[in-house]
């Protein structure tokens, strides 16, 4: 019964058949979309890949070439500055002081007074100590001299008797020996008469002679010297307790008061100082590295807070130190002084306060002008600049020239002469707006987009 029951009429099949496939079609189209999913999913990968190996194929010969920023050289005006802070200060200075251990007895002047060199008392000091010290001293240097007069008058007359007690016992021996001669005298006293004679001269051998005339030795005028010195010791330092202006000028500070000793001021300040006014200075410290571009002469422009912003006076160097000093203690840098006049005289600077000099060291105009960036250094430390040569099929290359630089700005720097005037190339050479050590000589570069398009590639 069961094998009769799998016995199906071929035309109740086709029906069955038929009706399947009817309700198949019925279904959504996202339905039997999704329900051949993998198929789908296949076909979109093997699209994708297909485009990208197309877009690869077609940008490879850019993709793979390194891009590198350039420009055309351009003319510029350069100006090289060296900028110093210093202090600003009178372009002639003096601070009195006293070595005298004596009180203040006037003060006439206060800061800001104007003062005449050799004329203006400035302050006056105790000095009745000091003209009993110079009385002393003038007294020994008398004594010195009157002593030495009397020594030298002792001595003449001294040699003068000598001198005749010479004489006289030569004229005894002249007598004795001519009786002895004749036997008027006995042996002896001939003896006698020849040893008095040989004590006098003994006696005129002790005196110091100077043309024949009696001289004492270097001792007394020594001890004359000696209380001369002193005696124009003490009377310099007597003039020293009246202080008169040394320079004409302006009184700058007073650190002095009456009653106090004069060289016991306060934190050891000078007394006074005096500023000529009328011509500031700046004196800077300049490196030892910078000091070969500086020169006498060169102009300078000088800012200060006192002037105000964006505000500057003039000044040029005056004087460059011919030796240098060092920085600081802890600095192995050693720096000289360069002193600056200010030409500017009706400006409101002051002195004792800071300023900014920038000194110019030199000026280009209309030169070809490129970025510092730009420049670089070859093994041998030359100065180098990589330029984009554009070779036959567009291909630019990267090549590295030799090059001088002159002015240096703060951004910029002077190229003295263009290393590739000498080349004849389709289009005007760029270079590397910064230079780049790895990228070797005919290394295959593409230029920025914007800018290969100005070049016109």
């Amino acid at each position: 019964m069961e094998h009769q029951s799998s016995i199906i009429d071929p035309q109740v099949e086709a029906l069955l058949q038929a009706d399947s496939s009817s309700k198949e079609k019925k279904q959504p189209f996202l339905r039997r979309l999704f329900s051949s999913k993998r198929r789908f999913v296949g076909v979109l990968m093997v699209v994708l890949v297909i485009l990208f190996l197309l877009f690869a194929i077609g940008t490879r010969g850019n993709r793979s070439l390194p891009e590198v920023q350039t420009a055309l050289l351009s003319k510029g005006n350069l100006t090289e500055t060296l900028t110093v802070t210093g202090p600003i200060d009178g372009s002639e200075s003096v601070d009195i002081t006293s070595s005298l251990h004596a009180k203040l007895t006037e003060l006439n002047v206060k800061e800001g007074d104007r003062v005449k060199k050799g004329i203006t008392v400035l302050a006056r000091i105790d000095d009745e100590e000091l003209r009993r010290e110079v009385a002393i001293a003038e007294g020994n240097y008398k004594l010195q001299i009157a002593t030495k007069e009397d020594r030298l008058r002792q001595e003449r007359a001294d040699y003068g008797k000598a001198l005749q007690a010479r004489d006289t016992a030569q004229l005894d021996y002249d007598r004795k020996s001519a009786l002895y001669s004749v036997g008027g005298i006995a042996l002896s006293e001939l003896e006698a008469s020849r040893n008095a004679l040989a004590d006098a001269n003994r006696e005129l051998s002790l005196y110091r002679l100077r043309n024949g005339v009696p001289v004492l030795s270097n001792s007394f005028d020594i001890q004359i010297e000696n209380a001369k010195q002193e005696l124009e010791k003490l009377k310099t330092r007597l003039d020293g307790a009246v202080l008169i202006a040394p320079i004409d000028g302006t009184v700058t500070r007073v650190n002095a008061k009456v009653g106090r000793f004069a060289d016991d001021t306060e934190d050891k300040k000078p007394l006074i100082t005096i500023e000529n006014l009328e011509q500031l200075q700046m004196e800077l410290l300049v490196s030892e590295y910078n000091i070969g571009k500086v020169r006498v002469g060169q102009d300078v422009s000088i800012r200060a807070d006192i002037l105000g912003k964006g505000n500057t006076v003039s000044g040029k160097v005056s004087g460059i130190s011919p030796s240098g000093e060092k920085r600081s203690y802890d600095s192995s840098e050693r720096v000289i002084p360069v002193k600056i006049q200010i030409t500017d005289h009706n400006s409101k600077l002051i002195s004792g306060i800071t300023g900014k000099a920038e000194i110019v060291l030199g000026k280009a105009e209309q030169v070809d002008v490129v970025p510092l960036s730009a420049v670089g250094t070859d093994k041998d430390g030359n100065d180098v600049m990589q330029f984009v040569l554009t070779k036959t099929g567009g291909h630019s290359l990267v090549q590295s020239f030799p090059i001088e630089t002159g002015i240096e700005g703060d951004m910029e720097i002077e190229l003295k002469k263009n290393p590739l005037d000498a080349l004849d190339t389709a289009y005007e050479p760029r270079y590397l707006t910064t230079y780049n050590s790895d990228l070797a000589d005919g290394t295959e570069v593409r230029i920025a987009p914007e800018e290969a398009k100005q070049n016109g590639n």
